[in-house]
């Protein structure tokens, strides 16, 4: 969720006095991300995770990450091991 939308208790789980947005009731100190472009729509947060959504399919148009040799549209690949 984006700020906005926590803050408008968007999420219906743990109710607080809403800071959100002024449109949605709120007081307007958390109203980030509500708005992607100037006088936009409303749904930012929406527009957002369909982007990610897009990105992660792989259906975004954007051209993917490639390392230092590969042909273009080259998958990004990781070697080596790591330990936490």
């Amino acid at each position: 969720m984006t700020h906005a939308e926590a803050a408008s208790n968007r999420d219906g789980r743990v109710m607080h006095d809403n800071y959100g947005p002024m449109i949605w009731g709120g007081t307007g100190e958390r109203w980030d991300l509500l708005q992607l472009q100037k006088n936009g729509p409303t749904d930012g947060g929406d527009q957002l995770r369909a982007r990610i959504r897009a990105i992660l399919a792989g259906t975004d148009g954007s051209p993917s990450a490639t390392q230092p040799g590969q042909p273009s549209g080259a998958q990004l690949q990781f070697r080596g091991s790591t330990t936490i």
